[in-house]
């Protein structure tokens, strides 16, 4: 990484987080208009076999994301991200509007892949401007000021969606992507581009260099983490989804519930991100952090297990979600400051989008077959994989957090 004044790092920093904040909230747009959509159109029970689909989706868009960042570099290829995620929503607004199921399904699958391809772009700028220390402070910053988007777009989902319609939010989510290229055109002009080196410039070691991957320890740990994570939240959020669809029938009732519930999930971020983020990863041990989280998941997880109640499953997903966009996110981030620029952009792609995509779908095709073969999947199954995820989870903090706190002391 270059040298760059203290003052023009937290104004790129700042600018990245505005950035953020557009994009989130317009993912809060696109989150809630497609699962109610996906919902009303095609069911819960449907749901699985969509999420078995991201992945080679996610691959695909992941592939030619590596290809415009070869000839374009990091830059132009996120505007052109956000430029194409912006025709899409546009064009699955004109078919749910007519009631079309395969655009409600399409619409689905490009949610569920569109945000993990563009926040991961996002990091890796961040993971290339920032050093340690100012990642530690900045980090929680950076994403409790993206927090504020989707807290404000949570609060007009469930205020207003009642009286606009749910397929109006897909052109809310499109345009709230033109501010945050502004804002990220502005980090980019601060921070300057980061550049690759001559041995992995303009793609040399391969589009996504997966050998990477294989050749950086952290790098194949944190894979195993972040599948963890998403088997976990897959099955937090099927849990959720069904104990909801039972208990709230009606479509816009739906859609309001899910805006407040997000709402405080961005609510809980946001604190943690500003208040606790910044102090955890300066006064704690990344080893403390890392697995702090999962316990905490564990114990909730043990929670729905007893009490399978819509306030139990609302509460132990909100907690995921919440630790997930902070700290276990700040966290993380720290890990790949070191690594070069090809770990930081290519191979992020995928350890974290893809991987993080991966694993909910094959969790979901999992329980899929098991519904198929057995007729039905047994609701306590739910907890206990969550259960034995957090445990996993636990042993693998261990060895990943080990070099980084020697490296720390020293």
């Amino acid at each position: 990484m270059t040298n760059r004044s203290d003052r023009k790092v937290l104004y790129a920093a700042l600018c990245v987080a505005v950035s953020s904040a557009f994009l989130v909230g317009g993912y809060e747009f696109a989150r809630n208009s497609a699962t109610t959509l996906f919902m009303q159109t095609l069911g819960t029970e449907n749901m699985p076999y969509a999420l078995a689909v991201v992945p080679v989706v996610m691959f695909g868009m992941i592939y030619l994301f590596g290809k415009v960042l070869s000839r374009t570099g990091p830059l132009r290829a996120m505007l052109l991200s956000m430029a194409v995620t912006a025709a899409v929503m546009t064009g699955a607004y004109f078919g749910v509007r007519n009631g079309s199921p395969t655009a409600a399904a399409l619409y689905y699958i490009f949610a569920q892949a569109y945000i993990v391809v563009l926040v991961e772009q996002f990091w890796s700028f961040i993971n290339s401007t920032l050093d340690s220390t100012q990642a530690k402070l900045y980090n929680g910053i950076v994403a409790g000021i993206g927090a504020l988007g989707p807290i404000a777009a949570a609060y007009f989902i469930h205020s207003y969606v009642t009286r606009i319609g749910t397929e109006q939010l897909l052109l809310w989510s499109a345009a709230t992507l033109l501010p945050s290229a502004l804002m990220i055109i502005l980090a980019y002009r601060y921070a300057g581009e980061p550049e690759p080196t001559e041995e992995e410039s303009g793609g040399k070691a391969g589009t996504l260099h997966l050998s990477l991957i294989l050749e950086t320890k952290p790098l194949l740990i944190l894979m195993g983490i972040i599948f963890l994570t998403q088997v976990l939240s897959t099955v937090l959020e099927l849990k959720f989804n069904h104990i909801l669809e039972m208990t709230i029938i009606e479509k816009n009732a739906r859609s309001a519930f899910l805006g407040g519930f997000w709402m405080k999930v961005n609510m809980l971020s946001f604190v943690l991100q500003f208040v606790a983020t910044p102090i955890l990863l300066r006064k704690l041990s990344a080893r403390a952090v890392m697995v702090a989280i999962p316990v905490i998941h564990l114990t909730l997880a043990a929670g729905l297990l007893v009490s399978p109640t819509l306030a139990v499953a609302s509460a132990a997903f909100i907690v995921f979600k919440g630790l997930d966009y902070s700290l276990f996110r700040a966290g993380k981030e720290l890990f790949y400051i070191p690594l070069s620029f090809d770990a930081r952009y290519r191979a992020k792609q995928i350890v974290d989008a893809f991987t993080y995509r991966f694993s909910k779908g094959i969790t979901a095709t999992a329980l899929s077959i098991w519904k198929t073969i057995a007729g039905s999947v047994p609701p306590v199954a739910y907890p206990v994989i969550a259960l034995a995820a957090a445990g996993l989870w636990i042993r693998l903090a261990v060895p990943l957090t080990e070099k980084y706190d020697g490296n720390a002391k020293k």
